[in-house]
């Protein structure tokens, strides 16, 4: 299903330590990894915040993390120009919006992409 194997064993982690026991329906499982990753991507969304606040202590290590984040979350070499629905995030480049189903930065299957243009 393209789950991200970390979220997969903390579903089975922490139903294992609530309830003594797996997944009876796959169903169940699928929404557990669903909300452990809404989870991590809000947490991800507030790192990014903080570091945001962050910025201006050291410029040229915040002109690096500002570069990086323009980056494709796949291939890394290219600045990114596809927009995620509904997920939104801006996180693949030209070359790499066909190859995945789930949003690289929060995993979530996206339904459409968006190019975008910086003028």
């Amino acid at each position: 299903m393209g789950f991200a194997e970390p979220h997969i064993r903390e579903a089975v982690e922490v139903r294992l330590n609530q309830f003594g026991r797996g997944f009876a329906k796959l169903a169940t499982l699928v929404d557990d990894i669903l909300v452990i990753q809404e989870r991590q991507a809000k947490k991800t969304d507030k790192e990014i915040g903080e570091a945001e606040e962050k910025l201006c202590e050291d410029p040229v290590a915040d002109l690096k993390k500002i570069l990086q984040q323009e980056m494709c979350r796949l291939c890394g070499k290219e600045k990114v120009v596809v927009v995620l629905l509904p997920c939104g995030h801006l996180a693949l480049c030209e070359l790499c919006q066909d190859k995945p189903c789930r949003c690289p930065r929060c995993q979530v299957k996206f339904e459409a992409k968006i190019r975008t243009f910086r003028v």
